[in-house]
């Protein structure tokens, strides 16, 4: 299993579809990649013969930070939850699950703005890390390293790779090998995207393109 300690495995560069019609949306044989971008997804079963973008290129699993906060951001934005700050890098927001140029009008670089509403304790990325709820235990590649994640929590969102590290996270390729990938990779411009994504590139660059499986990219990883 891939759902182990402070890592996330990817789902792709979309979010995944209410749980009632999972079945429906995520059958593979035939293909059918409308949610399934990535090589991890809801009752998705990936063959490595399904990764054509290549296994090298191909993201596995990244950083998150798991972390503990209070139910609101207040004026300040740096309230105190038991020991835990309740609005820094860690923090996620229930504001804009599905915009990501407002999702990233929030974030001031390392927590959000005055008044975004923070996810409740019990649901925070990294939580839970032995549940298969992607809200607990997956990222997208809809923004750039170290950056904001807005979710609807268990309908989806954006889901964010993080970590405490000065300019970037690790990831594991499927091939096995460990990158670096730095936060300023290109990701696409976040104000014209939209956060389900069908078919064909990622709309979200090179970042995007690194956690898709079957999107045509194959060699992108030559670009960072």
């Amino acid at each position: 299993s891939f759902n182990i300690g402070d890592r996330y495995y990817t789902q792709g560069d979309t979010t995944y579809v209410d749980r009632p019609t999972r079945n429906i949306e995520f059958k593979l044989e035939p293909p059918n990649t409308r949610r399934a971008r990535g090589p991890f997804n809801w009752n998705v079963g990936v063959a490595l013969k399904n990764v054509t973008d290549g296994l090298s290129t191909t993201i596995a699993l990244a950083e998150t930070i798991v972390g503990a906060f209070g139910p609101d951001l207040t004026a300040d934005g740096f309230d105190k939850y038991g020991h835990f700050p309740i609005n820094d890098r860690a923090a996620g927001t229930t504001n804009d699950s599905n915009s990501p140029a407002a999702c990233w009008a929030r974030w001031n670089g390392n927590g959000f703005i005055s008044g975004s509403t923070l996810i409740s304790p019990g649901r925070v990325n990294g939580e839970d890390w032995r549940t298969n709820e992607l809200n607990k235990v997956a990222f997208n590649t809809i923004m750039p390293p170290n950056g904001p994640t807005c979710t609807a929590e268990f309908k989806g969102g954006i889901w964010t790779a993080r970590s405490r590290h000065e300019g970037g996270v690790f990831v594991v390729m499927l091939d096995g090998a460990t990158r670096f990938i730095s936060e300023t990779i290109e990701s696409g411009s976040r104000t014209a995207e939209k956060i389900f994504v069908a078919d064909g590139k990622s709309p979200y660059g090179v970042w995007g393109a690194l956690s898709t499986r079957a999107s045509g990219e194959a060699g992108i990883g030559g670009s960072l």
